[in-house]
């Protein structure tokens, strides 16, 4: 389920294809608890976005949208995520040496399986699916040295 805006990633001034200017970018996205709670009651449930299983996605060739991991697509160098934390905002990164169209999205956090259950979110969920995508965008350049 997506989580806000698409992005697409340039850059200009630098040729992005040579390895000796651009090494790789880091796209880091952006998510509050707002973002997360599709109903609006203030409370991450059943139905609402699973902050465990919420990654960036790419926008193939194809259009079909990929999710993206570390070392799959091979252009893909890390990921990772830091969870929200008291009023500070989560996020989801990706190094790459590619650059495109991006998105977040999540699955939705499961409902519970017996009246005794309740969400643990270190659990996640397989119930992911990229559509229109997410957040803010913080790209940092990394250039090699000559």
């Amino acid at each position: 389920m997506a989580v806000g805006k698409i992005v697409e990633v340039n850059l200009s001034g630098l040729n992005a294809t040579n390895e000796s200017e651009v090494q790789s970018v880091i796209i880091k996205m952006h998510y509050n608890i707002a973002d997360l709670d599709l109903n609006g009651d203030g409370i991450i449930s059943a139905g609402d976005l699973d902050e465990n299983n919420m990654f960036i996605y790419w926008l193939n060739t194809t259009g079909n949208w990929t999710k993206l991991l570390t070392n799959n697509p091979t252009w893909v160098i890390d990921s990772g995520r830091t969870r929200i934390s008291g009023g500070t905002p989560g996020n989801v990164w990706v190094k790459v040496r590619h650059l495109s169209t991006f998105g977040i999205a999540a699955g939705l956090v499961p409902e519970p399986t017996d009246s005794g259950s309740v969400y643990n979110p270190g659990g996640g969920s397989n119930n992911a699916a990229a559509e229109e995508a997410v957040a803010e965008l913080r790209v940092k350049i990394t250039p090699t040295s000559k």
